[in-house]
């Protein structure tokens, strides 16, 4: 099982890279940048962004993560 948290880890990074390499040869115009980061701090989820809409994203997939890290431990 840890094998594959691996690959799936590994498919993410080389999907987003591709997904930026994409945008940044495709994009015409100006482009507008939000960041947001999200994590853990025990059992509890934590965000932090530059708008509200970014922020609510952030926290979503980090209530996600939490629900699938607990459905897979059992």
């Amino acid at each position: 099982m840890p094998n594959f948290f691996l690959l799936l880890g590994l498919a993410f990074v080389i999907i987003g890279i591709v997904i930026i390499m994409a945008v940044a040869f495709l994009g015409k115009g100006e482009a507008k940048t939000e960041v947001g980061v999200g994590g853990f701090i025990g059992i509890i989820p934590f965000g932090f962004a530059t708008n509200k809409g970014m922020l609510y994203l952030v926290i979503t997939l980090s209530l996600v993560m939490a629900a699938v890290f607990l459905i897979m431990g059992r």
